[in-house]
């Protein structure tokens, strides 16, 4: 499934992503848009692709790549990731 929300003019388009990343990358073109959340690598990651910015949470349970847990959060025009354990900003990247 594919989720397509919109605020502030911006449209985030969500799906688990288990599908190869040119694939994923195709969906964001054809839905336009502004930031494509997946999650299934459960590797956290925030890349521009053109017009659309490719964002990947990690994982607060089974995090890979650095080992940390995280989490996105989107709010007042940024995208935090922040470590579950402790509540810190490990990344952040403005809009």
């Amino acid at each position: 499934p594919i989720i397509i929300y919109e605020k502030d003019n911006i449209r985030f388009v969500v799906m688990h992503g288990e599908i190869e990343e040119d694939k994923i990358k195709n969906i964001a073109r054809i839905y336009k848009a502004d930031i494509m959340v997946t999650g299934h690598t459960h590797i956290r990651k925030c890349e521009p692709y053109f017009e659309t910015l490719m964002v990947n949470p990690g994982s607060p349970s089974v995090p890979k790549g650095d080992g940390i847990p995280s989490i996105a959060v989107f709010e007042d025009g940024e995208i935090k990731f922040i470590n579950v354990n402790n509540g810190n900003t490990i990344e952040r990247y403005y809009l």
